[in-house]
Parts: C-alpha cells; structure tokens; sequence
C-alpha cells in the first residue's frame, strides 16, 4: 500500500503486525498526514485464505495505524473504535468514535483527549468529519446505511454542537456536506424525489411506475434531478433549491445501474459558485446564490 504525501511524494507503507496466522491482504483507507512525519490510515485487513477455510482478523480489524512517513515504517495501533481520525492546523487531531456518538481534540503525538463531546443521535452513522477552511468549524456527515443521511455542526474550540442543523432527516448523498470558503454556508445535495430516498431513475419521473425498469428511457422532458440544500450559518437558517434536468425523450444515462446517476455529487465550491458531478465526467456549474429552480441541458451530461 502506497500513500501519498502532500508535497507529491509516496511512501509505500509496511503491512502491520499482530494480524491472526492466515494469509492476508490490507487496505489501508482514509489516509491523513498528521505534523508532516506520520501517516495515520484506517486498516481493513481482508482474509484472502487459510487452510480452506474463511477466517478473519480478530485483532485491530478496522482499526487505526500510524506510519512514518519518510521510511513507511511500521509506528503503533490507534484505537479502533475511531472512525474518522483529521489533522487539524491547530496541530491537533480530531476524532469521532462512530457507535458512541462521539467527537473528540487529541493532542499530538500523544493522542491524549484534550476535548470531548458526546451528542444525541437516534442510531450510529458518523460516516465522515469535514472541518471548515479555517478550522474554526466542522460537521458530521451522517450515513444510517438505511437511506437516512444528514449532518451535525460543531464548533471545535471550546468543543461544543451548534444548533439548527438536520440531523438524520435528509436523504442519501454520495459527497459529505461542505462549508463554503468564508464559511458563510453548508451546502448538501441529494436526490429530488420526496418517495425514493435514493432516487432511482429521475429520468423517468414524475410517472415512473412501480415496476420501472432502470434501462427505461427517459419521455423527455424536464425532470427534477437533485435537491441543493443551503444552510446559513450566521442564522442557520435552511433553504432548499431544485435542480432540474431538460432531456430529450430517449435519454439514458451511459450506465443505468451505476448509482451515481441517481444523485450529483459535490466537485467543489466557491464563495460564488457550486460545481457538481456525474459519473461520465461532466459537470454542473451552478453560480451562488442559487435561485429556486435550476434547470441544464440534459445533452451536457451524456448519454448512451
């Protein structure tokens, strides 16, 4: 496994110890540079086989390793219970231990807990943590795997939740939330439809009967694509804006089953400007603020 480094260089990192007496392969994911020295990653060994028979790693599974980042070097275990672990410019580390609803400051190297909070959620899900440019806030991505998602606001020094945000009340998203540069908004985008959480086949909808099926063509028509939620964060007020999508009848996106059609994801975002994306590569160039309806040329996305 290979990480890469901020300045463009990779460090190809040693597999860690302590695994059980089977042959396996890791994968390490989410890896974050931590003081520009240690890599620190998510560990997910995988039991490519033993014997005949299906086994897996009873110790550290998921959990959390550090590496050093000039040699790739082998450092130490974290705690596994983390499920998202961010550096901060601060020179600390944020933390979120995903089944107790917990965020927490840790001091580096030590790992020690400078700040800790727990906060009410009705089920597990922190899925992601993305903190603001300037490090003064920072958000939940909340991801239940039953097609409830949503977000929390923090603020990260003192340690404390925000309210006004969503919770676990949106629908899916397949990009986390973000903060706008000045920090004056948290944007999500998820699927328009108020029925199907996923949003299976816009492009047949409204009409799309029960028994659709996803290599349906599109009628044509304008059909409502993606629901673009904007929170103020000065009142944390929220307003919710369509984007909409004019197809000429027959559309049908190059790959029906790919469940990236059925939702745009966030590319970037600008004081001024939102940028989504689809699979084929195209992209959504929306100007901020947005207005109710945004409506694009189906042709500018691609087709099969």
């Amino acid at each position: 496994m290979r990480a890469s480094l901020p300045d463009g260089a990779s460090v190809e990192l040693a597999r860690p110890p302590d695994w059980d007496d089977a042959v396996v392969a890791w994968s390490a994911e989410r890896a974050r540079v931590i003081a520009g020295a240690t890599v620190a990653a998510k560990v997910a060994p995988q039991v490519v086989g033993f014997g005949g028979r299906s086994l897996r790693s009873r110790k550290h599974r998921d959990g959390w390793a550090f590496w050093d980042a000039r040699t790739g070097g082998f450092e130490r275990w974290g705690d596994r219970e983390w499920s998202e672990l961010l550096p901060l410019a601060t020179g600390e580390v944020l933390a979120c231990r995903y089944f107790e609803h917990r965020i927490q400051r840790l001091a580096w190297p030590s790992l020690d807990v400078i700040a800790d909070l727990r906060f009410a959620l009705p089920q597990c899900g922190i899925e992601e943590l993305v903190v603001s440019p300037s490090g003064r806030l920072a958000l939940a991505y909340l991801d239940s795997g039953q097609g409830e998602n949503g977000y929390e606001l923090f603020e990260l020094d003192p340690l404390r939740a925000l309210a006004g945000a969503p919770g676990f009340t949106l629908p899916v998203m397949w990009s986390p939330p973000a903060f706008t540069p000045n920090e004056h908004h948290v944007i999500a985008v998820f699927g328009a439809s108020p029925h199907d959480h996923y949003n299976n086949a816009w492009w047949l909808s409204p009409g799309k009967h029960e028994d659709y099926d996803a290599d349906d063509p599109s009628p044509g028509g304008v059909h409502a694509f993606a629901t673009i939620l904007v929170q103020h964060l000065a009142t944390r007020g929220i307003t919710r804006h369509q984007l909409a999508v004019d197809l000429a009848r027959g559309w049908l996106p190059p790959d029906p089953d790919d469940l990236g059609w059925s939702i745009p994801s966030i590319i970037s975002i600008a004081n001024d400007s939102l940028v989504l994306g689809v699979p084929s590569g195209a992209r959504i160039h929306l100007d901020l603020p947005l207005p109710a309806l945004s409506i694009v040329d189906g042709d500018r996305l691609g087709s099969r």
